[in-house]
């Protein structure tokens, strides 16, 4: 009886914490509706909350929340800047984007739930569950110089992939396997013991290495290095929170630079043989024209950021299309996810001569109105699987399809973790590919299916074939030691006391 009120009070502790985080939740999200005078600002507060609370995150990193946010952000960030900043871009006079940020965040949830049901029934397995890490069969340094080596043919297997059209999508999924030796390696540095300037040290190789290339390379490493972080995160340690922040800054900081430079490395890569052919020479471009953008960042920050926000937004093109469908072109009727479904059930190793794949632009051109740079000028601006999704179906038929695709990457999710029996590969394998297979808001339904597909089968096996190696590596080294007996059975039960 005297327990009784203690008892009830830890038991209704969850439900006081709960409470409070949903109040917390609705008063920042009260705070952006008054800051970005729109409900949506509030609303996206909301999803995003919403999101983190029934994502999956079953062991590793929250990585299946950590790449709807960014989707979420592709959606909200002119919204969540005006909030923030109070400043204004101006694709948000040129359109009426409201209906597509409510139908952006209408498929980002509906992946969500998705995920939770795919991925719900998952039982964690414990960390060392079959008694062998990659550490105890695959040192440190041999992982550097397998990462290094990997590095070093990655380029080597992009070009190569590019000379055979049959066996392209397999190449370049093989050379994206380095990002999963990356981020081995980043969890390592930070786990058990957080050596932090090892990881910074590998995070600086990976920008300039992003840096020599004709994308944003160095994206996927600072988003691993801050899931390796959020991964063993621990609220109060400081120095836990302020390595996310240089992330963070870090991140944006090469996201800005990457944009100011972008159009004139690519446009020497094309036009110049001996920089196209030479990592160094393109890092040494890239530095220079970097080093000439710093005093111009200086004087123009904002407008350098205002320019940051629109093109990570991706609302103001498929809010034309909405305007447009059905009032001057009728809806699809699933033609475009029928298409492109049978593009992937045809692979082109066995059907050569299966047709290229159209740009984006010309969905944007068609459904959208609006005339940009396409093929010819060797440019896809993107049109986004909501856009096509709603374009088929209309709403809300539109986010039926979104919402099978969350259940069958939270079943994939489910089952890598379950079929790789190493833990930390198991961790690392489903770390960077359902990353690069979710987080991009702008990506059509046939590359994302196409490419996350692609990638499970070939990185899939690969890292499962590596995963039974090292199975049998492990088994091989191990030795079975009986320890010596002594004392006196008194003795052992008085320890066991």
């Amino acid at each position: 009886m005297i327990l009784a009120p203690i008892v009830n009070l830890q038991r209704a502790t969850p439900n006081v914490h709960g409470a409070v985080s949903f109040l917390s939740v609705l008063s920042i999200a009260a705070v952006f509706w008054y800051l970005a005078e729109d409900w949506i600002a509030g609303a996206a507060i909301l999803v995003l909350w919403f999101m983190w609370k029934i994502v999956p995150r079953i062991e590793g990193p929250p990585v299946l929340a950590l790449a709807l946010t960014f989707q979420w952000a592709q959606v909200v960030a002119a919204i969540i800047y005006l909030g923030i900043t109070g400043r204004r871009i101006a694709d948000m006079d040129t359109v009426d984007y409201r209906p597509m940020v409510l139908v952006g965040l209408g498929c980002v949830l509906a992946l969500a739930v998705g995920l939770w049901i795919g991925a719900r029934p998952i039982k964690s397995k414990p960390m060392l569950s079959l008694g062998f890490t990659c550490e105890s069969v695959l040192r440190t340094p041999t992982l550097v110089l397998t990462y290094l080596g990997a590095t070093a043919c990655s380029g080597a297997l992009t070009r190569l992939a590019w000379g055979m059209p049959g066996f392209t999508q397999p190449l370049l999924v093989l050379s994206l396997c380095r990002y999963t030796l990356f981020y081995l390696l980043v969890r390592r540095f930070i786990f058990p013991r957080f050596r932090w300037y090892l990881a910074a040290v590998l995070l600086g190789f990976e920008v300039l290495v992003g840096f020599s290339g004709y994308f944003a390379g160095f994206r996927e490493a600072e988003v691993l290095v801050f899931l390796a972080i959020l991964e063993i995160l621990r609220p109060r340690y400081v120095r836990h929170w302020l390595a996310l922040g240089l992330v963070l800054a870090l991140a944006g900081c090469t996201a800005i630079l990457w944009l100011a430079i972008r159009t004139q490395v690519r446009a020497t890569i094309d036009a110049d043989e001996t920089i196209a052919e030479s990592e160094v020479a393109r890092l040494q471009f890239a530095g220079a024209l970097s080093s000439r953008q710093l005093p111009i960042f200086s004087q123009g920050f904002w407008t350098e950021c205002d320019n940051f926000i629109s093109r990570m937004w991706t609302i103001p093109l498929p809010a034309r299309a909405l305007v447009r469908v059905p009032s001057v072109l009728p809806y699809e009727h699933g033609a475009i996810l029928s298409a492109a479904l049978r593009h992937i059930i045809t692979p082109r190793m066995l059907f050569p001569d299966k047709p290229e794949l159209p740009s984006d632009s010309e969905e944007v051109r068609k459904y959208a109105g609006v005339w940009v740079a396409g093929a010819k000028e060797n440019t896809s601006i993107a049109f986004g699987y909501a856009a096509e999704s709603y374009v088929d179906f209309g709403t809300p038929g539109m986010f039926v399809p979104v919402f099978f695709l969350g259940i069958f990457m939270g079943l994939a999710y489910r089952f890598f973790l379950q079929a790789i029996h190493n833990r930390e590969l198991a961790v690392g394998f489903v770390a960077t590919v359902f990353w690069l297979c979710l987080y991009l808001f702008e990506r059509s339904w046939v590359k994302m299916l196409g490419f996350s597909g692609t990638l499970m089968i070939y990185a899939g096996l690969a890292t499962v074939m590596v995963d039974r190696y090292l199975m049998r590596l492990s088994a091989s080294r191990r030795t079975v030691r009986v320890p010596r007996v002594t004392g006196t059975p008194q003795a052992f039960s008085r320890v066991g006391r």
